[in-house]
């Protein structure tokens, strides 16, 4: 079970299962070997939530290993839990990097 409120809180999303720092590497590389014509094809999804959003998509994955990993100084083999909301003072969240960052800072 997570550390984290949001994996107890009813009215919020269901968290995905843990992840791994390493699986941002693998995905990212993958990607990033890919031009965005062809990312388009294999990650629709992306694309729809945003028409930029397949250019950025090595990036985005590259920051999240990096950020994780020298960042946060997790391990590769560290599984974190990853959410769409939190609870936080009865109200919840949308969470975000830097909520993550705070969080982070203020549970330490």
């Amino acid at each position: 079970m997570s550390q984290f409120p949001a994996a107890t809180c009813a009215p919020c999303p269901r968290p995905l299962p843990p992840v791994l720092p390493q699986e941002f590497a693998a995905k990212s590389q993958e990607v990033c070997s890919k031009d965005v014509t062809a990312l388009v094809s294999a990650y629709p999804k992306v694309a729809a939530a945003s028409p930029d959003g397949a250019k950025f998509l090595c990036l985005d994955l590259t920051y999240c290993h990096v950020m994780l990993t020298e960042g946060f100084r997790l391990g590769a083999k560290d599984p974190i839990t990853l959410v769409k909301q939190i609870e936080y003072d009865g109200q919840h969240i949308e969470a975000a990097w830097p909520l993550g960052a705070a969080v982070n800072d203020l549970s330490s």
